[in-house]
């Protein structure tokens, strides 16, 4: 007699012998699916702590970058600009505009013209406005003769053909409110960097 179609459906779904394997034999169930994948999303979870310890370090670094990158370009134009009043024998200048955070050397008159204001004395612009990088700014400016300090709008520091500097101090300061004091020599032009805000007294200028 032949089999009946369900007996032979019956029997593939039986065990094939001892070494068949189920739930019940070190198979895998639903109970060990389960903590297998509590065990990933544990891993998961401590590979994204792990990220997140490397990621943030990294963003300082780039917010550190970015403050060097600014005190290195202010100090190379304040170099530029004494550099060409002394060479050139003519004033020259940088604008600062602290609101848009950005600065530019003037070229000015030449030894012996009179000058009253900087509408009489910036001829024309010898670099290109540059901007501070992103996350730095300009938190105050103080100059020498001017009555206070500089918080918004614009500040000029002058460099005079005879080879002196308004003695200029810069505060900058990043979105962390980490801060940097840049001091540029009269008799140089050249900047001197402290870190921290560091206040100066500087004759004709009220401190903030």
């Amino acid at each position: 007699m032949g089999r009946h179609p369900d007996e032979t459906i019956r029997a593939f779904d039986l065990p094939a012998g001892p070494h068949a394997r189920g739930p019940g034999r070190g198979g895998r169930g639903f109970g060990s699916q389960a903590g297998f994948t509590l065990l990933e999303l544990a891993i998961v979870m401590l590979l994204m702590l792990v990220v997140a310890n490397f990621t943030i370090p990294r963003f300082r670094s780039l917010t550190d970058l970015n403050m060097k990158s600014a005190i290195r370009r202010i100090a190379g134009s304040t170099r530029f600009a004494y550099g060409e009043a002394v060479t050139k024998n003519r004033l020259m200048g940088i604008e600062f505009d602290l609101d848009e955070r950005t600065w530019k050397v003037l070229a000015g008159l030449s030894a012996g013209a009179s000058a009253t204001s900087w509408t009489d004395y910036t001829a024309s612009v010898l670099s290109a406005s540059q901007r501070l990088p992103e996350g730095v700014f300009f938190k105050d400016i103080l100059i020498e003769g001017t009555p206070e300090a500089f918080y918004d709008g614009k500040a000029y520091t002058r460099f005079r053909p005879g080879g002196r500097a308004d003695t200029t101090v810069i505060h900058l300061a990043d979105d962390n409110d980490r801060q940097w004091t840049l001091v540029v020599h009269p008799l140089t032009g050249r900047v001197k960097i402290h870190e921290g805000y560091e206040e100066f007294l500087i004759h004709g200028t009220e401190q903030p």
